[in-house]
């Protein structure tokens, strides 16, 4: 289900921490401020089980259980930020030196066991 919020066409659009929903209007003896609605967080027993649709969408399944609509800031619900762009939570650099020290470790390793197994060939043929 999707909000139906219409914004008039002289409003600004003004999203609220708490989802709440207004706009302000230009009138002929200043601004005016008028609410619009309010955004509702669904959440989910079982957040894990839902289905990833693409484009950070998901979709509802049976195993995710029955959404639990909420407003935002109660409950442990989070909040709405107006403009925020959300960044990634992964450092590229960090990642980057973490790959290439695992790859040189297994280099490392790779070379031990191949030197070992050398030693027992040459051993094994010392005993014949």
């Amino acid at each position: 289900m999707q909000p139906g919020f219409q914004v008039p066409a002289n409003g600004t659009l003004l999203v609220g921490s708490d989802g709440t929903v207004s706009a302000v209007i230009k009138t002929e003896t200043g601004e005016e401020t008028v609410s619009l609605g309010q955004f509702e967080i669904a959440r989910f027993p079982n957040p894990e089980a839902l289905a990833a649709a693409g484009g950070n969408f998901y979709r509802a399944t049976t195993a995710a259980g029955e959404a639990q609509m909420t407003v935002p800031q109660t409950e442990g619900a989070g909040s709405i930020v107006q403009y925020a762009l959300e960044g990634s939570n992964v450092d590229v650099a960090e990642e980057l030196i973490t790959m290439i020290s695992a790859q040189r470790s297994y280099e490392l390793n790779s070379k031990v066991i191949q030197t070992a197994d050398e030693m027992m060939q040459v051993a094994a043929s010392l005993k014949r």
